[in-house]
């Protein structure tokens, strides 16, 4: 594998997984390739440093907690919407991303998220 890494020019684990299958008949896992690269190899940035996922509120009933997002689709924006509590969600399709059609996705939500 660090034969492969190296002639490859730092190629990632899919590839030396085709690689490998290719030249050595050998079938290994993406994530045991990763293990392995991992042992001699810095895999994340030296710059950029660990961040902790940072804490969802999680509602003790329905309704009581939904997390928004938006979502690039090339031509189109999803604008999702997620229950913390019952992991319902609803997705608004919408042609750009202005506070007009954040406006209109809203409250078509709230529409559907009304018991």
């Amino acid at each position: 594998m660090y034969k492969i890494r190296e002639k490859r020019m730092n190629c990632c684990g899919e590839k030396i997984q085709y690689f490998l299958k290719q030249e050595y008949g050998e079938a290994v896992s993406v994530s045991t390739i990763y293990r392995i690269l991992n042992e001699r190899y810095q895999l994340r940035s030296k710059w950029k440093k660990y961040c902790k996922p940072r804490h969802v509120k999680k509602g003790s009933k329905p309704r009581e907690s939904v997390q928004t997002d938006t979502v690039y689709f090339g031509q189109v924006f999803a604008f999702t919407a997620i229950d913390t509590y019952t992991k319902e969600a609803s997705v608004i399709m919408r042609p750009s991303l202005t506070s007009k059609d954040g406006e209109k996705a809203l409250k078509q939500q709230l529409k559907e998220f009304q018991p």
